[in-house]
């Protein structure tokens, strides 16, 4: 993925991202644990992006603008949500802008990736 700034946008685009690929994996996966575990994470991420997402513009009394959803080339899914629940870690507080409750929403989030990533390891 290219560097860019780090907004609520640019983090909506990457999760919009990782849920569609993590769906189009999940249909195709022949392995019963990992259709599991990208089913978890395609209905966690829903649930957590929506209360972050919808917490951050009651916050900051604004919406969220224009989203581009990237479309990277993904060989292995269980390290892409790893690099992806990293990302999303190193760039918490910039995401939450010294809110408390917003931050705890994005560690909520991180906390669906990674507890994928501990799912994918049994697959």
């Amino acid at each position: 993925m290219t560097e860019q700034d780090v907004t609520i946008e640019t983090l909506v685009g990457r999760v919009f991202s990782a849920q569609h690929i993590s769906k189009l994996r999940h249909w195709t996966s022949s392995n019963a644990a990992q259709h599991a575990a990208l089913a978890y994470f395609y209905d966690s991420t829903d649930e957590a992006l929506d209360a972050l997402v919808e917490s951050w513009q009651g916050h900051f009394d604004t919406v969220v603008g224009d989203v581009d959803v990237p479309n990277p080339e993904v060989k292995n899914i269980r390290d892409y949500i790893s690099d992806e629940a990293d990302w999303i870690e190193a760039n918490r507080d910039e995401i939450a802008q010294d809110s408390p409750h917003i931050a705890n929403l994005v560690d909520a989030l991180v906390a669906v990736y990674t507890k994928t990533k501990d799912m994918l390891r049994r697959t």
